[in-house]
């Protein structure tokens, strides 16, 4: 993906000249304005077979097994922004993303989805008709508890902000959520997601931090006969 990163002070792009020289005064706004506009490269779009495309991850996997980064924390985040913001929200993520914390083989996903399709009942989407998932593939060299911890809070700053720019979670997320997140996140469906996890799952077979049940998380057992 090709990224882009905007003025917050003028409607320019900061790659143009003519933002530089709006910052110059009149002589410098004279001299941008005789000068072409340089448009950065653009990617260029490619078409994969669809089982190329289901293991294009494949090498990379292949690869942290045999570095042994596989078995490093790798802390990803993965959310859903409007057509309207993704361009802001996306632009200003990725310019205070310092690369050390997507980690050399890391990646950034951005992919877009047509929103009226989905089906699932408790996939939860921006608004817009035309969504985007907005993915940080964090994959760090080093296996460092404190260096973990650091990259999940990065996480859950990140995931505010895209949150508060009318964005979405998808539920894979390495971060810590409460009982006040998720109903948040879930909205109205929230109380009977809640009583479907404490009528069907009682040993809480299914994630404990996602807390939608107010009983005592335990670890799921297998009972023979059943």
């Amino acid at each position: 993906m090709t990224s882009r990163t905007w003025c917050t002070s003028c409607p320019r792009p900061s790659w143009s000249p003519r933002h530089n020289a709006a910052h110059r005064g009149p002589a410098g706004r004279r001299r941008a304005a005789r000068r072409p506009v340089r448009r950065p490269a653009r990617a260029q779009p490619s078409t994969l077979p669809y089982l190329d495309y289901l293991t294009r991850f494949t090498a990379l996997e292949q690869l942290l097994w045999s570095n042994g980064q596989w078995w490093f924390p790798h802390p990803w985040l993965a959310t859903f922004v409007g057509d309207a913001a993704v361009e802001s929200v996306v632009g200003g993520e990725l310019a205070d993303l310092p690369p050390a914390d997507l980690g050399p083989l890391g990646q950034v996903v951005l992919s877009p989805i047509l929103r009226e399709p989905v089906m699932s009942p408790l996939l939860r989407l921006p608004p817009d008709p035309m969504c985007y998932t907005f993915n940080l593939f964090r994959l760090p060299a080093t296996d460092e508890a404190g260096e973990a911890r650091r990259l999940v809070m990065a996480n859950r700053a990140a995931y505010e902000r895209v949150r508060d720019a009318g964005g979405t979670l998808y539920p894979v997320s390495a971060f810590p959520m409460s009982r006040a997140d998720w109903r948040r996140h879930f909205g109205a469906a929230f109380d009977q997601l809640s009583h479907a996890k404490h009528e069907y799952d009682r040993v809480m077979c299914s994630p404990p931090d996602t807390r939608c049940s107010s009983g005592r998380s335990r670890r799921c057992r297998t009972r023979r006969g059943r």
